[in-house]
């Protein structure tokens, strides 16, 4: 799906190669914040086991929990800013009618066909 879309906007080899590896940063970076919310689930196991919730700990998880979730928010918004840095105008506007639409999405895409 990305070489269409990098295909579709005639992005250069060299931005190719830039978009691929901001990419492949960026999923990285959402796999150790997809581990974080992994790893808060024995403790909140743990809050939940008891006769009471424990309020206690829900907030030591709310607080890990926020951090996975701004660690990936930043991730995406820095590989958004170096992807738009590494366009011109026009595959800018290319790539945003993309992410618009679905870039996956034309006839007979997606799970109601008609």
């Amino acid at each position: 799906m990305i070489e269409r879309a990098l295909e579709r906007i005639d992005a250069s080899p060299a931005q190719e190669r830039a978009i691929i590896a901001e990419l492949e940063q960026l999923e990285d970076k959402l796999h150790t914040a997809g581990r974080a919310m992994r790893d808060v689930r024995g403790p909140l196991a743990q809050a939940m086991a008891g006769s009471e919730l424990d309020e206690g700990a829900l907030a030591g998880i709310g607080h890990d929990v926020e951090q996975a979730g701004q660690a990936a928010r930043d991730a995406v918004f820095e590989t958004m800013r170096k992807i738009h840095a590494l366009l011109d105008d026009k595959q800018r506007a290319q790539l945003a009618s993309l992410l618009g639409r679905g870039a996956a999405r034309g006839p007979g895409a997606g799970p109601y066909r008609t």
